[in-house]
């Protein structure tokens, strides 16, 4: 029996359109780690359904499009700890995400909107979020704030401004937060400098220039990083940046994108 399955580097890859053998494959297989979907044309509620053939999964990545309707029987396959997305499309519609008790993290890249992110909320024990791209809205992230478990989250290339800064500086939880491609300023950094917790910040082509990095010694954890722009940016210089990392006492790693260093 011929399938479209691929072992690489203790993945699982199933790469093209999904068969019947690839389906009979897996369910055979007693606990599946890692398994990675890719050139899928788009994964349907039909074949979603099929997906519960699996006896037992920990983590899988959809590199393809998945439907909304689809992902309630993604979200609850049995033992489904990781699940990462590439982008949702219609029909249908996030719904019964409170049942997906044993996902602890959903990175999904393009396509979230608010509907989606107030489902996303009701996800009982998730620790990670990535939401890159997706339609932050300040009744989204209310509802988001208010998961219990909630410490890493993602909201590159997204609106995220200053107001939203404000409101997420409540948070006593986030302890890995990216805002990377956003709106924020030095105002906006100054409360979430106050974020005492934080051990991962990734403030990536934002607005803040080199005078805001000083409140960054405010952070007793941070641990990582991420400052910089695009090749040919200006507004960050190591002769700026540097005497303001050495001031960061905690920090261990630090990703310096487009500014150039002898």
């Amino acid at each position: 029996m011929t399938t479209n399955i691929t072992d690489k580097d203790g993945w699982l890859s199933l790469e093209g359109v999904i068969s019947d053998e690839d389906f009979l494959s897996l369910s055979k297989l007693p606990h599946i780690d890692k398994l990675s979907v890719i050139k899928q044309p788009l994964i349907t509620e039909s074949i979603a359904k099929r997906f519960s053939s699996i006896q037992s999964i920990n983590s899988l990545w959809l590199w393809c499009t998945t439907t909304r309707a689809a992902m309630q029987h993604i979200t609850t396959l049995e033992g489904l700890n990781t699940l990462d997305l590439l982008s949702l499309k219609k029909p249908g519609k996030l719904i019964n995400f409170a049942n997906a008790e044993n996902l602890r993290v959903l990175r999904c890249n393009n396509d979230m909107n608010e509907a989606d992110l107030l489902e996303v909320a009701n996800l009982p024990n998730l620790e990670e979020l990535g939401a890159q791209n997706s339609e932050v809205t300040k009744r989204a992230l209310n509802a988001l704030l208010r998961m219990p478990n909630l410490k890493k989250l993602d909201l590159e290339a997204t609106k995220f401004d200053d107001k939203w800064a404000k409101r997420l500086a409540a948070s006593e939880t986030i302890t890995h937060l990216d805002i990377g491609a956003g709106r924020l300023t030095n105002k906006g950094l100054k409360e979430i400098c106050k974020m005492s917790q934080l051990q991962s910040l990734d403030i990536w082509w934002t607005n803040v220039d080199e005078r805001g990095l000083d409140l960054l010694a405010n952070l007793p954890n941070l641990d990582y990083l991420s400052i910089g722009g695009y090749d040919g940016q200006t507004t960050l210089t190591a002769k700026g940046v540097i005497p303001r990392l050495e001031a960061i006492k905690s920090l261990k790693k630090v990703w310096l994108d487009g500014i150039s260093i002898t």
